[in-house]
């Protein structure tokens, strides 16, 4: 892992759109990052959304590999809610992740951004 990137990274936004999905459906995330460090790095976005049991529901097929550049950058990516969800208010967690894509135990977390609950599942 580079130690020029770590500890350097914030998301300082992470926004969720539509606010309201049906099991099935996907939102669309854009993730507002700034990196301090002084090189480019190669990084993949994670995401999930945690119901009120407390369960994480994600897709790693929807996990998105971007190159971060020294500076602020707007990167996207889909989170697909299952058709098994519950109805209820998810939270929203978004996380940026150095290593092997869709792999958090070969990876490093960089930066992680918990929206809270604002993800309604109807």
């Amino acid at each position: 892992m580079s130690d020029d990137i770590l500890g350097k990274v914030r998301i300082t936004q992470l926004d969720c759109a539509p606010l309201t999905l049906r099991p099935g459906e996907t939102c669309a995330l854009t993730f507002a990052v700034t990196s301090r460090a002084t090189d480019t790095h190669t990084v993949w976005l994670g995401a999930s959304a945690q119901d009120q049991a407390g369960a994480y529901h994600f897709n790693v097929e929807e996990d998105v590999v971007v190159t971060l550049a020294p500076g602020e950058q707007l990167f996207s990516r889909a989170l697909t809610i299952p058709r098994t969800a519950a109805p209820g208010v998810y939270r929203v967690v978004g996380a940026l992740w150095l290593g092997a894509k869709s792999q958090p135990d070969a990876s490093e977390c960089l930066a992680v951004l918990d929206r809270g609950a604002i993800l309604t599942v109807a």
